[in-house]
């Protein structure tokens, strides 16, 4: 089944999604997962193979996802540059990433101005099991068991080693508005 996900509340810059209630996961669409507007999902939806109905979206999609969000002011904050984004020993009282004075305003681009993002990874590695164990056997000791957190990075790490690991990591969606990271970034 296909659910709405209000994501108004949720601080994540966006204001809905669509989640998918027999595979547990949130829906993708042209490579998007959550949008501000109807127009936006439709938009993203006849970009890709029609798989499933628009229509059956559209009867689930409350009045307010069809109207544009009231516009907001600028998302991105001004954040003031402390003493703690200047490098370590320098003279120079300025954030060392986009050289703005200190009591001054980072610039948007600065790298200390940070936000969440939701990512998937994929990972692919050999690991060992008993020879007489089935699929049944092999996924249980991977997701029931402590095995994960005790085997896991040994396990990857040797397959690394012997150039076997495959990784595919793929962006979802933000999952907060921007701050500021100073000190320790």
């Amino acid at each position: 089944m296909k659910r709405f996900v209000d994501l108004r509340s949720s601080d994540t810059g966006y204001r809905f999604a669509w989640f998918d209630t027999i595979t547990e996961q949130f829906e993708r669409h042209s490579g998007t997962m959550c949008w501000d507007t109807w127009s936006d999902f439709e938009s993203d939806f006849q970009g890709e193979p029609l798989s499933d109905n628009l229509e059956r979206y559209r009867g689930l999609t409350p009045k307010w996802a069809f109207e544009h969000p009231e516009k907001e002011e600028v998302i991105l904050k001004a954040f003031n540059v402390t003493s703690e984004a200047q490098r370590p020993n320098s003279t120079k009282p300025t954030c060392f990433y986009c050289a703005q004075p200190i009591g001054g305003l980072h610039k948007s681009d600065c790298i200390l101005l940070r936000k969440l993002v939701r990512v998937r990874a994929v990972v692919e590695y050999t690991t060992e099991v008993p020879a007489f164990w089935d699929k049944d056997n092999i996924e249980y000791l991977l997701e029931e068991t402590a095995y994960p957190s005790d085997h896991f990075c040994k396990d990857l790490t040797r397959s690394m080693e012997n150039g076997e690991e495959y990784l595919d990591f793929t962006y979802l969606c933000d999952t907060s508005r921007p701050f500021l990271k100073e000190g320790n970034a």
